[in-house]
Order: C-alpha cells, then sequence, then structure tokens
C-alpha cells in the first residue's frame, strides 16, 4: 500500500479495505484489512499520515484487532479531536483502550 509514492505498509499478504479520513489537526488516518499474518483471518490496521503523506506512527501501521474473528470492511470516523473512531459493519465491536466499549478510539498519537 502507497500514499504520494510512500509506503503506508510493505508487508506480504494482502491489504484490503481501505478508508481514510481527515483528522482536525489537518493530518489523515487510514485503516485497513491486513493478511500478513497467514492461516489466519485478516487483522485490522491504522496509520496516521501528516497531509504531505508521512506516516506519524509505526512503519507498516499499528494494530487495531487481531481478533480470531473476521472484520470485513472496517470503517473510520474523525473525532474532531486529531484522532478517530474505527469500527466494522458486521455488528461485532472490540476496544483499544480500557473502558471503551463500542468502538476503537484513536485519540492524537496516544494508541
Amino acid at each position: 500500500m502507497e500514499c504520494n509514492r510512500k509506503y503506508i505498509c510493505n508487508y506480504n499478504g494482502v491489504q484490503t479495505s481501505h478508508n481514510l479520513t481527515r483528522t482536525s489537526d489537518g493530518n489523515y488516518i487510514i485503516v485497513w484489512t491486513d493478511g500478513r499474518r497467514v492461516n489466519v483471518n485478516n487483522d485490522v490496521y491504522c496509520q496516521k499520515l501528516s497531509s504531505s503523506g508521512n506516516s506519524l506512527w509505526t512503519l507498516n501501521g499499528v494494530l487495531v484487532t487481531n481478533y480470531p474473528t473476521y472484520y470485513p470492511e472496517p470503517n473510520l470516523i474523525n473525532d474532531n479531536s486529531g484522532g478517530a473512531y474505527i469500527f466494522v459493519n458486521n455488528n461485532q465491536s472490540f476496544s483499544l483502550l480500557p473502558g471503551s466499549k463500542a468502538t476503537a478510539h484513536l485519540p492524537g498519537r496516544q494508541i
């Protein structure tokens, strides 16, 4: 997966179902399903990008969930605080931060 000819994720495997939102700080967060682990369901990863396309978090993305359940088509919405809420379309929920019940909340750089 590339952005402005810069790699967001260069792992082998298939990265699909990309979704992107612009954050309130003028950057972007992208989320995708990732097949880098073989013989298991796809995982969900995300990355925060600067307005010029540079990765602001860990190279190859930050793991959102690797639950054994398949999470098709992850989506996200701006949280108006420099982050995003990530959710999936199969009525399943998962959390990243303690106390989060329905979505994975990614406030700014805290993850």
